[in-house]
């Protein structure tokens, strides 16, 4: 299991700690990891503005916010949230109450870049003398001492900065994997990450599970019949997918390609009947060889780009879902097959997404 965590944005107004925050809490989410996002600003308003901005008010506004997160994380709820929390006291005070959950980000940045963006017009503001006591202006923030991440928001995009922090938690055992089986995939997980497509594969391994499928993509269902099964050849694959990459769509083309999904949802059916919750196809059988598993999903992908029949691109899906199960047995050049065509599905899916 897990372990819970309460990931704390520190920096002052324009580093860039909310939407880095934003950024991060998607990446977790498509990872299927849940965190209750506060952010400081919204928090001020939503408990009324109770507190102003001296150093006095400060502390007891962070007071609060640390008490609700505490509560959360007591009850096995991770969060995120960003505050400027500008003194060191205050920092230590939130690590003495979130103990081991704790985990400070600062979003480096220098005060003179952050008045340039301005984002909230907070700096216009103050230069005007309509705003007082804005930290890294004319109120101090002390730089923190003791994060356990800095990102450099100054120098670095958005996505390398999320990319750090989603790196500390995974090396750190905040994040526990998604499996599309009951068997302990962490292993070749790691290794298929590390090796083919970063967080791209992380994201496509997400959408493929069943779950995605059955939620997310309209309903349309396969009818299958065991009838249907064999005949498929790697020849016949190879002869289809050149047909589709040519753009042809014809009925033969069509027939031919229902076929072969049809067959394969057959096959998968009865492997899962067999042996409950994955898919292990037999190397030496003609159908089952990888190989003709990511030719397939080819077609599959070719087949929905023309003709946008979503049964194509569920059979992608769940052809890669098979692939992913299967992965420890795959050399490189099919280990590199499968992580391109995980990145298709991703703009298959975003595709779909702009259509609906």
């Amino acid at each position: 299991m897990s372990k819970i965590f309460s990931l704390v944005f520190t920096g002052i107004s324009g580093s860039g700690k909310t939407t880095l925050a934003k950024r991060v809490v998607e990446t977790l989410d498509n990872l299927g990891v849940y965190a209750e996002f506060i952010d400081g600003d919204e928090f001020r308003k939503d408990i009324g503005n109770l507190f102003g901005y001296t150093k006095e008010e400060r502390m007891k506004n962070n007071r609060v916010v640390r008490t609700v997160a505490k509560y959360l994380v007591k009850n096995g709820v991770n969060v995120i949230f960003t505050l400027v929390a500008p003194y060191e006291e205050m920092r230590k005070a939130m690590r003495e109450d979130l103990k081991q959950t704790y985990i400070e980000v600062y979003a480096k940045c220098s005060p003179q870049t952050c008045a340039k963006r301005d984002v909230k017009g907070y700096y216009k503001q103050q230069s005007e003398g309509l705003l007082q006591n804005l930290n890294g202006a004319d109120d101090a923030y002390e730089i923190p001492q003791n994060s356990e991440i800095i990102v450099d928001t100054e120098r670095y995009s958005v996505e390398k900065c999320a990319e750090q922090i989603v790196a500390y938690l995974r090396a750190n055992d905040y994040i526990e994997y998604k499996y599309i089986t009951e068997n302990n995939l962490e292993n070749r997980q790691d290794y298929m990450y590390s090796k083919y497509g970063g967080d791209d594969f992380l994201k496509a391994y997400f959408l493929t599970r069943e779950k995605f499928i059955s939620k997310n993509i309209r309903g349309e269902s396969f009818k299958i019949s065991r009838e249907e099964e064999g005949g498929e050849t790697n020849v016949g694959l190879i002869a289809l997918l050149k047909e589709l990459k040519s753009g042809n769509w014809t009925e033969k083309i069509k027939h031919e390609l229902d076929f072969f999904v049809k067959a394969f949802e057959v096959r998968k059916k009865i492997y899962d009947d067999y042996e409950i919750g994955t898919v292990r196809p037999a190397l030496d059988s003609g159908y089952a060889r990888i190989e003709n598993y990511i030719l397939l999903s080819g077609c599959a992908y070719y087949g929905y780009s023309i003709s946008g029949i979503l049964k194509y691109l569920n059979a992608m899906l769940k052809l890669d879902d098979t692939l992913l199960s299967i992965s420890d047995r795959m050399n490189d050049e099919e280990k590199n097959n499968l992580a391109i065509l995980l990145k298709l599905e991703t703009k298959l899916i975003k595709i779909e997404r702009e259509r609906r």
